[in-house]
């Protein structure tokens, strides 16, 4: 009898640590305007608030919407992060960038400055794409849904 007792509490013991492993995650809507207007095709990134930890990042639609998603996760890890977003020529191929460092990387730096490629172009303006000049933070689980972005052109 005792040993099933024992047993019993040692399989309780484990189920409730594997029900709680991993950060909680949690889906992340963001709305995005430029001028009022809602802002299609722009790239929304989240990057942890202190630098540690994943980026997540979405796309926008013709409605300014965008569900932010970590490569192959179901939600956005609780924590603070900085929202950059941006739009445009990015000067480089569509897609997720190769490592900094890699030989991909290098090959797509040589191409760029092959075909005199110069600072990329954002239809916003480039400060909301910097995690050191972009006034917008976000706390994941946010407070409302989706989370609103209102950028404003430079005059």
């Amino acid at each position: 009898m005792r040993q099933k007792v024992l047993l019993s509490l040692l399989l309780l013991g484990l189920l409730a640590l594997s029900s709680g492993c991993g950060p909680r995650r949690s889906p992340v809507q963001v709305l995005v305007t430029l001028d009022n207007k809602p802002l299609d095709k722009a790239t929304v990134t989240l990057v942890p608030a202190d630098g540690k930890g994943e980026s997540a990042t979405g796309f926008t639609g013709a409605d300014g919407m965008a569900t932010i998603v970590p490569l192959g996760k179901a939600g956005v890890p609780a924590g603070s992060y900085k929202v950059l977003i941006s739009k445009g020529d990015t000067g480089g191929p569509v897609g997720a960038p190769p490592p900094a460092g890699s030989d991909a990387a290098r090959d797509m730096m040589k191409k760029m400055a092959e075909k005199g490629a110069s600072k990329p172009k954002s239809e916003v303006p480039t400060k909301y794409g910097s995690p050191t000049s972009t006034p917008f933070t976000v706390t994941v689980p946010a407070e409302t849904s989706p989370v609103k972005i209102g950028l404003q052109s430079e005059s």
